[in-house]
Formats: C-alpha cells, sequence, structure tokens
C-alpha cells in the first residue's frame, strides 16, 4: 500500500511527475479495460479500440468497402482470419513474442482450429498471419474475450495490421469447397 501526501497516493506523483509519452501505456490500459468490461456492445468495443488505435497498433482495413466489424456479423464457417503486420525493424523479436501470447490465448478459445505465421523473405519485416475458425461467431467471441484484447494492447506503436475474414471458395477442377 502507498503512502498518501496530502490525500493523494504516491503512485498518483509519479504518475503525475511523468512525461506523456511515458503516461500513454497507463492511459491505454484504462481504455482497453473501459472497451473490455464496460461497454457491452461489441461494435462500439471495436469503435473504442479504433478510435486508440487498439492501444498503439495501426489498423487499416484490407477491404475498404468491407469492414472487419460489418464481417463480424457474418454467420458463415469455417472461416480463416488472414492479418498481415508491417513491423518495426527493432520490434520483430517484441511482436513474436505479442504474437505467441495472442495465438496462445485463441488456442483455448472454443471454434480455434489452427494458426500458422510467415515472414517475408530477404530481411522483410512484414508478416503474414493465419488463423482458422469454425465460425465467424467463434472468431468473434474471441476477439471479443478481454484476454485478447489486453494482448493487443502490447502490439508495438510502429505495427500496421490489415485484418480481414476469409471463406474458402470452390473453383471447379482446381480448388474444393
Amino acid at each position: 500500500m502507498s503512502e498518501s501526501v496530502n490525500g493523494v497516493s504516491q503512485n498518483c506523483l509519479k504518475l503525475s511527475n511523468m512525461k506523456s509519452n511515458d503516461l500513454q501505456p497507463y492511459f491505454m490500459m484504462l481504455s482497453c479495460y473501459v472497451a473490455c468490461y464496460v461497454v457491452p456492445d461489441s461494435r462500439l468495443k471495436i469503435e473504442i479500440l479504433k478510435a486508440i488505435n487498439l492501444a498503439m497498433v495501426k489498423i487499416v482495413e484490407t477491404d475498404e468497402r468491407i469492414t472487419l466489424e460489418k464481417q463480424l456479423d457474418e454467420d458463415v464457417g469455417p472461416i480463416v482470419v488472414m492479418n498481415k503486420f508491417n513491423v518495426g525493424q527493432q520490434e520483430v523479436d517484441e511482436f513474436l513474442q505479442v504474437f505467441a501470447k495472442t495465438t496462445e490465448t485463441f488456442k483455448q478459445q472454443p471454434g480455434f482450429i489452427s494458426a500458422q505465421l510467415h515472414r517475408g523473405i530477404a530481411g522483410s519485416t512484414t508478416f503474414v498471419n493465419y488463423v482458422i475458425w469454425e465460425s465467424a461467431a467463434h472468431f468473434k467471441q474471441a476477439f471479443d474475450r478481454p484476454e485478447f484484447k489486453s494482448n493487443m494492447a502490447k502490439v508495438l506503436p510502429n505495427t500496421v495490421m490489415s485484418p480481414h475474414l476469409f471463406k474458402k471458395v470452390a473453383v471447379p477442377g482446381i480448388c474444393v469447397d
């Protein structure tokens, strides 16, 4: 327990003496907490998290006509969640740690089937991840979990991600549905 000085805890004094850049993680955690635990509507959660850029990560829609939010409302399955990450050169190791923790969270969720991560060649710091789910509803349920939001809050400031949901397509003589 911290001691009080004129009714203000030592922790609050420490926070008030920090530079705004140093405070950013605290504000992001608080915003994520509010989005995850206080806001009941998943659409509103998405908007809040977009507004704070999922706690520092930049999200770019893969298809500017069809948003991730709209895709989460579809009743379809199985689905593949494809996500492209552009990661800062100095942040690759940390990105891989966050990816591992996030995927461990996903693996515990109903409807999770599998996940893969690929890295661009020739020194690229672009990664492509795909996760197979039994349905869009299962992914949405996992996406709304506080553990997922907490992991996403740790994605690094120079990371740009582009998530999108896909369903297999049958092409006669080439691909089966």
